[in-house]
């Protein structure tokens, strides 16, 4: 018997709701409300059963996923008397922060609720140890990969929340180093209270529902397939809602909770992997005000604080930062902090297992290798340059002098050096990341030193050939793709959707308009192809939308020269100029910084000496154009939209 063809049946918005559908895509009612319409697409389930399936195997399922509640109740009422007496005196203790959990009346949800107390229960069932992760993530084809295209494996809730945590900690922990692992582990693995928190609060809730949130939006859409048997879209759905929720409940917009501000700060990080809107950029200006709100911003705030919480202040300051800073970068406006409130929170490189909330000062010294904080703190040095480098003068002024930038790229590399020694990349696939990082906003800042973001009328550009400039920008963005296409990346890969470095391919298409050199143009134009299409796919109905008929006619401009470049070479390819060419494994260190002087080296030909100060301008010259372009349309588009 052929097996049944699916057809689109009722959304999920309106199962949940209980009204008709009139199953478009998206529905009237979800269009209506302006709700996420996530449509639901399988074989209708033979009629006159109810929905139920009628295979034995799918039986079977449905007799363990029975057994597996049966197990969670029994264990729930275990401790429901303990529980109510824990929970009966937390509710007359104040918190070590000085705020009051809400009393049971305003408690809308408690974390038992959104998953057992302790999963790990689960885990010890001999019929589910192995759909559990019992395997790992290294072993990933067992039975949650056993489903036919028509009847998916689901996993019980409780279940899948647990292969979140494992997913939030292995993908997303590491990078985004807000929470404290070891606490966070207690309360979702264990069952304990999370912090000083009563149970059943509210709070630790809305944090649990971010982690969930930030886990399915770091998934690859097979992970989330041979995990969840669910597709990302609908995962992400239930998630952002679930989240979007939790954080009403506890009045985020106006919080004194340091752990509310984290799950909203990891909501609009999550949102921010498939949501290219406007949202998330006005959204991170909130949560910088909310942050403001509770002194974060300053070394020392009006009340006391515990080791502990200074330290977790400090890294939710400091990722705000870099995100703001990354926004920033990608819409081509100012950012709204400033250097001094990022120099003056510096971060202690220790692990997480190194301190704790009962911790007292002072905290374990520094250490020299690499920590569970290196990541964040290189974060907080890149930052910090890229500051210093900004030309709009909005937040501070910035450094107009060639040299002065040149030596803050310098010291960049100098200090992310230091930080890094120790690091063992071939053997340690998230050091290998965290080195490649380090490498990629190396070559960031020194771009943006010789080709600044935004005009400014004191900045004097260097000399420099076009080959070495057309190189440096290719390079950026011929590593980016080289590193997320690594295996070794593959864990943080949601980390590439956060950013597209069209600043690199901007210099590199006005380079390649002056460059006269073949053997360059052709070594670095698989490259700026490829970036320009991924560019053309990410713009479509995101903010890069606006920007792309700057890019268009950029591009058209580009490869005409190429077309010219080629038409005109009748001695074929050939090795570059030593004159004019740096050699291309030479982007990093001291090989920049000894081309800056203005003064050309005396062995260049008077001819080839005019024909480099030539190029330079045209290409700074057009460069200049396509910036005050864009800041002319970024203007005009914000003015209109708001």
């Amino acid at each position: 018997m052929p097996p049944a063809l699916a057809v689109r049946l009722t959304c999920q918005a309106c199962t949940r709701r209980k009204v008709k559908c009139d199953k478009k895509s998206p529905c009237t009612n979800c269009v209506k409300h302006g709700i996420s319409c996530v449509a639901v697409e399988r074989p209708r389930w033979p009629r006159g059963r109810s929905g139920k399936q009628a295979i034995s195997r799918e039986q079977d399922l449905s007799n363990r996923v029975a057994k597996l509640e049966q197990i969670i109740e029994d264990f729930t009422h275990s401790k429901r008397g303990t529980e109510d007496v824990s929970s009966s005196r937390g509710d007359t203790t104040i918190p070590r922060s000085g705020r009051a959990p809400k009393p049971p009346s305003e408690r809308v949800q408690t974390t038992e609720e959104l998953f057992p107390p302790q999963p790990s229960v689960i885990l010890q069932s001999t019929d589910t140890r192995d759909d559990a992760l019992g395997s790992g993530f290294a072993n990933n084809t067992t039975r949650r990969e056993r489903h036919t295209e028509n009847h998916p494996e689901l996993p019980s809730e409780p279940v899948r929340r647990r292969i979140l945590v494992d997913i939030f900690l292995r993908q997303v922990d590491p990078v985004l180093k807000i929470l404290h692992r070891p606490s966070l582990c207690a309360y979702l693995l264990e069952g304990k209270p999370y912090l000083d928190y009563a149970p059943g609060h509210p709070v630790p809730a809305a944090l649990a529902s971010a982690v969930f949130y930030m886990a399915s939006s770091s998934l690859a859409e097979d992970q989330c397939l041979a995990l969840l048997a669910e597709r990302k879209e609908t995962v992400l759905a239930r998630y952002n809602d679930e989240t979007m929720t939790a954080l009403a409940r506890v009045d985020f917009l106006v919080t004194n909770h340091l752990t509310v501000l984290q799950a909203f700060v990891l909501s609009l990080v999550a949102a921010r992997t498939h949501d290219h809107s406007r949202k998330v950029w006005t959204m991170l200006s909130v949560a910088l005000r909310i942050a403001q709100a509770l002194s974060l911003h300053m070394t020392d705030p009006p009340f006391p604080v515990t080791p502990f919480e200074r330290e977790m202040r400090r890294r939710l300051w400091h990722l705000i930062g870099w995100l703001d800073l990354e926004a920033s970068l990608n819409r081509g406006s100012e950012s709204m902090m400033r250097s001094a409130w990022i120099q003056t929170h510096s971060l202690t490189n220790i692990n997480d297992d190194d301190f704790g909330f009962d911790s007292e000062d002072p905290l374990p010294a520094a250490q020299s290798g690499p920590t569970e904080a290196t990541l964040l703190i290189l974060f907080a040095h890149g930052q910090c340059a890229l500051r210093a480098l900004d030309l709009s003068h909005f937040a501070e002024p910035g450094i107009t002098d060639i040299h002065m930038r040149q030596q803050t790229v310098d010291h960049f590399r100098r200090t992310t050096k230091e930080l890094l020694a120790g690091c063992d990349p071939e053997n340690v696939p998230f050091h290998w990341f965290t080195s490649q990082i380090q490498e990629q906003i190396s070559a960031v800042l020194q771009l943006i030193a010789l080709r600044p973001l935004q005009r400014s009328p004191t900045f004097v550009p260097a000399e420099l050939p076009a080959p070495q400039m057309l190189a440096l920008a290719a390079d950026i963005l011929e590593r980016r793709q080289r590193m997320f296409s690594d295996p070794r990346a593959q864990p943080w890969c949601w980390f590439e959707l956060l950013y597209f470095p069209w600043h690199a391919l901007v210099v590199a298409m006005t380079e390649v308009c002056v460059c006269t050199d073949r053997w360059v143009i052709d070594r670095y134009w698989h490259t700026l192809e490829r970036s320009y299409d991924l560019f053309q796919k990410q713009a479509v109905g995101t903010h890069y939308d606006w920007l792309s008929a700057s890019m268009d006619s950029l591009m058209s401009n580009a490869r005409a020269a190429r077309q010219k470049v080629v038409d005109s070479d009748s001695t074929g390819l050939q090795a570059p100029s030593s004159h004019i060419y740096m050699d291309m494994a030479s982007l990093e260190g001291p090989a920049l910084s000894e081309s800056l002087p203005s003064v050309p080296d005396a062995t260049l030909a008077a001819e080839e000496l005019t024909q480099l100060q030539d190029q330079e301008v045209s290409a700074w010259a057009q460069y200049g154009d396509f910036t005050d372009r864009f800041y002319e349309l970024h203007a005009i588009f914000d003015g209109g939209l708001s």
